[in-house]
C-alpha cells in the first residue's frame, strides 16, 4: 500500500490477475487512491506497465487470505490464450476458490 500517493497504472503487454479486482490486458488502466491495499498479483506471460504516481511511493504488502492458492489456480487452470479485454472480479474463477477458503 502506498500510504502517501495515488497511484495510476496502465497495462501495456501481458495479463495480470489481481484478486478481488479481476483480470486485465492490454489497455487496462487501474487507479489506485493512497492507502490502497497491494497485491497479491499474479502474470502468465508477464507484464509491462506504465505506472505514474503523485508522489514518491514506498510500498508495504499486506496479507491477503488465500493470496498463494489464487495464484496457483491461475498459473494452473488458465489457458495460455490472449485476452483482449478485461474480467471483472465477480466472473473469474479464482473468486470461487478465494470464496471457498476464506468464506
Amino acid at each position: 500500500m502506498h500510504h502517501d500517493c495515488c497511484e495510476e497504472i496502465i497495462l501495456l503487454t501481458g495479463d495480470l490477475l489481481m484478486p478481488k479486482r479481476g483480470w486485465g490486458g492490454p489497455g487496462t488502466l487501474l487507479l489506485n487512491p493512497a492507502g490502497y491495499p497491494h497485491g497479491p498479483y499474479v502474470s502468465q506471460k508477464g507484464t509491462l506497465l506504465l505506472i505514474h504516481c503523485t508522489s514518491p511511493m514506498p510500498t508495504a504488502y499486506t496479507d491477503f487470505p488465500a493470496g498463494p492458492e489464487i495464484c496457483a489456480h491461475y498459473l494452473e487452470m488458465t489457458p495460455l490464450v490472449d485476452h483482449t479485454c478485461t474480467d471483472p472480479w465477480h466472473i473469474r474463477p479464482e473468486k470461487a476458490v478465494w470464496e471457498g477458503m476464506t468464506g
